[in-house]
């Protein structure tokens, strides 16, 4: 209900959510962690085309803005 009032997919709506939970309780690290984090997260099975993936959806999100 949340993403289809916010003209959102289910994943974007996701992400907004589990940002929002974050953003209050982190303490903000060093970008100069984060390919050490990102090599605990996932190892050798990282992610392939997030970014691609991410901006592209951001751009179909703003034209139906």
């Amino acid at each position: 209900m949340r993403a289809a009032k916010t003209h959102r997919s289910m994943e974007a709506e996701a992400r907004a959510i589990l940002t929002e939970a974050c953003l209050g309780e982190a303490e903000p690290r060093p970008a100069s962690e984060l390919p050490d984090w990102v090599d605990k997260l996932y190892g050798r099975r990282k992610p392939v085309d997030v970014v691609d993936k991410l901006i592209a959806e951001r751009r179909r999100e703003a034209e139906r803005e």
